[in-house]
């Protein structure tokens, strides 16, 4: 594909590069993300004729005469070409991710891979200049401005200091964090910074400030591997007042034993890549969904922060430009990641979220987010959501805990649980079964209707699969009570519910004055009296469902045609150049993940989708070839979601193709594919193996067939047509 800026990263040991082809540099920082240094990766091509050509990441210098850049779950690969020099120069940039492996997912590492060969073709029917010797070097070199730099034989390292401080406004609510009582009260202001680029493999030859590897394209191809990596010890995150260093610290000790774990784990590292690679590129999704996840999993572990605090793993999540650590709203997205590669990270969560409860009269509500930048000690954001930050707390762990069979998860958070539970009682005053108490939402550049609205019906929605949730999770742990009044209340709404159905859809909200109601951003009333498009067609119907579809237990209350009827009339309504809008009355702003969501619900319903990503994937090419370089983009371009985590959401689509419905307890994968396809179950990976049965199947007219590939690793369990 064309070169465009994009990144790769670590799994919460925050060391990352954003590759910027366009302004010809890399951001290179050990600390991560808006932290990063302006520097230079030369890989340069120098013929013995005198002919040079480099990548375009270090500067202006001439380029190859054609270059492709393409990008999977753990690489980056550039492959360039030269007519003038007749090499071909193959560069791979790896970041080592195997999902429950701490130590090669966490290492801060990255491999670098170049080969050179003698071009298979000539090149637009051109062939070398004159002068060309057919001999010459490969050099790579890492420039960052202002560290202390050491050479030896085998390896350049380099020292340095960069400021860590936590963000000091929200960007949106302008709190001063620095007299706020959630600031940083232990955690370090500066990280002592190292990197290196060592060798690997290769008969690699250190010359000025890189490496040079001879080729001779008389003869054999000329390759070699480098490691590349950065590393900081301070205590740098704080969470509930506890300050600590990242988890790599402890797995590693020091820096020289993350080389010594390059050079010999390396086979094992590259055969783990081509392992997760496959999962994706193997499948039958289009060719833009695989790009697009690829390209969305290095934005969000670009976000990632894994600490150890006083022994105590701490895993959180940025959400990008807005800093925010774990917010709920954007993990309720990014749950499919963990759903699909690394289920305890999210039990981690869970368990940072419990410290963050806001007690009311009737319940708790549940912090929009932990805090903000290297802070995880209280919400930062400038105003609660709690409608939807209590569903989405009930909706992961019940799902989470039915999909994996970790039910004893409802016993633990059984307190939280109920409280949440409580609040979202609560929060309809009025009786007719959807909230109109806390719902402000995350949706925070949509019209009045959809971002505040009373009986909104995404909310109300949201809310009765909560509390169906809610519900299940109270007879689970003997509490029927509580059950009891959750079932009433889903029954109430789902009946509200199918009232307020237009014809070919359900509206924006069912209340449609505005008495009462404040902007939640200046808070002061709204200067009409019906909301504008409380009618339209909305993206957010199916929003809550998706969990419940995913173990198979939607409520019988509500109709699924008319889902599926809802969401193809609100697909043709909203949809523009890039996807679809927040609703049919509002032309300008739409949101990639939410996209994402409502087709992966769409394949429940029978309807698929998942070809418009093409659209989300031209997007992120329009946000990073030209003058902007935001790596995954969730917004267009009326807001600045950038170096986003909630894309991952993506990944999701690899069970939804199969409409795959999993309870685990029961040993059951139900799968109702609406296309022909073919995914890889990851519920059952054999991770420390590298296998993964893989599923077939291609529904007709007459119902359904299927096989597996590697069945041995469903032993016991059932596959269960639903078609």
């Amino acid at each position: 594909m064309t070169p465009i800026t994009t990144c790769v990263a670590r799994l919460g040991s925050r060391f990352s590069l954003q590759l910027d082809p366009i302004r010809k540099h890399v951001l290179y920082g050990a600390v991560g993300l808006f932290h990063q240094r302006q520097s230079e990766l030369l890989v340069e091509l120098r013929d013995a004729g005198g002919v040079t050509a480099a990548l375009p990441l270090a500067g202006e210098r001439p380029g190859f005469d054609l270059l492709s850049q393409r990008q999977t779950m753990t690489r980056v690969v550039w492959d360039a070409y030269s007519q003038q020099t007749d090499a071909k120069v193959e560069v791979e940039l790896l970041a080592p991710f195997l999902p429950r492996d701490v130590r090669m997912s966490v290492a801060p590492l990255y491999l670098l891979h170049v080969k050179v060969s003698r071009l298979k073709h000539r090149l637009r029917w051109q062939g070398p200049r004159a002068e060309a010797a057919g001999r010459g070097v490969v050099q790579v070199a890492l420039r960052v401005p202002d560290v202390a730099t050491t050479v030896t034989a085998d390896a350049i390292t380099f020292t340095y200091e960069t400021p860590i401080q936590t963000r000091r406004t929200t960007g949106e609510g302008g709190i001063d964090r620095a007299n706020d009582p959630t600031a940083r009260q232990h955690a370090a202001d500066l990280a002592h910074c190292q990197g290196a680029v060592a060798v690997v493999t290769g008969d690699w030859q250190q010359v000025d400030d890189g490496f040079e590897l001879s080729y001779d394209l008389r003869s054999d191809t000329a390759e070699g591997w480098l490691a590349l990596t950065g590393w900081f010890d301070d205590a740098c995150f704080e969470g509930h007042r506890v300050a600590g260093p990242l988890k790599y610290v402890p797995v590693f000790a020091a820096p020289d034993a993350v080389l010594a774990y390059a050079r010999s784990e390396r086979e094992r590292i590259v055969a783990a890549a081509d392992f997760v690679d496959g999962l994706i590129l193997d499948s039958s999704l289009p060719r833009s969904l695989q790009d697009l996840i690829a390209f969305s999993f290095q934005s969000y572990l670009s976000c990632t922060v894994w600490a150890e605090l006083a022994g105590r793993d701490w895993f959180s999540v940025w959400e990008g430009s807005c800093w925010y650590n774990s917010t709920v709203d954007v993990e309720y997205n990014n749950g499919l990641v963990y759903w699909g590669l690394w289920p305890q990270l999210l039990e981690s969560i869970f368990e940072q979220w419990t410290g963050h409860l806001r007690p009311v009269e009737q319940g708790a509500w549940l912090e929009h987010d932990m805090g903000s930048g290297w802070t995880s000690n209280g919400q930062a954001y400038h105003h609660p959501m709690e409608v939807e930050e209590n569903a989405n707390w009930l909706l992961l762990l019940y799902a989470h805990g039915v999909w994996w069979g970790r039910e004893e998860l409802f016993e633990q958070h059984a307190a939280t649980s109920r409280l949440l539970a409580e609040y979202l009682l609560a929060a309809d005053t009025t009786g007719n079964g959807f909230p109109d108490q806390g719902t402000a939402n995350t949706i925070d550049d949509a019209t009045p209707a959809v971002q505040y609205g009373r009986d909104q019906v995404y909310l109300g929605v949201k809310r009765l699969a909560a509390l169906h949730a809610a519900g299940r999770m109270g007879e689970a742990v003997g509490d029927q009570q509580l059950a009891d009044r959750c079932y009433e209340a889903v029954d109430l709404a789902c009946a509200t519910l199918q009232e307020g159905w237009l014809g070919d859809h359900y509206p924006v909200c069912l209340d449609r004055s505005t008495t009462g109601l404040v902007d939640a951003w200046t808070h002061q009333p709204l200067p009409y009296d019906e909301l504008p498009g409380w009618d339209a067609y909305s993206l957010y119907t199916t929003n809550g469902l998706l969990y419940l579809f995913m173990v198979d237990d939607l409520p019988s209350g509500l109709d699924p045609e008319l889902l599926r009827i809802d969401l193809l009339s609100a697909y043709r309504a909203s949809l523009t150049e890039y996807g679809c809008t927040h609703c049919s009355a509002d032309p300008d702003h739409l949101w990639v993940s939410m996209n994402l969501w409502r087709d992966q619900a769409g394949c429940y319903l029978g309807e698929n989708l998942l070809a418009t990503a093409d659209r989300y994937w031209q997007m992120q090419i329009a946000a990073n070839a030209g003058t902007e370089a935001k790596c995954f983009v969730d917004t267009n371009y009326t807001n600045n979601l950038c170096n986003y985590p909630r894309g991952i959401a993506s990944l999701g689509a690899l069970w939804a193709a199969a409409g795959l419905r999993v309870r685990a307890r029961d040993q059951v994968l139900g799968i109702a594919p609406p296309a022909p396809c073919r995914v890889p179950l990851l519920t059952h990976v054999d991770w420390a193996n590298l296998r993964a049965p893989w599923l077939d199947a291609r529904p007709d007219g007459d119902g359904l067939e299927w096989t597996i590939d590697n069945e041995d690793l469903l032993a016991g369990w059932d596959i269960l047509p639903l078609v």
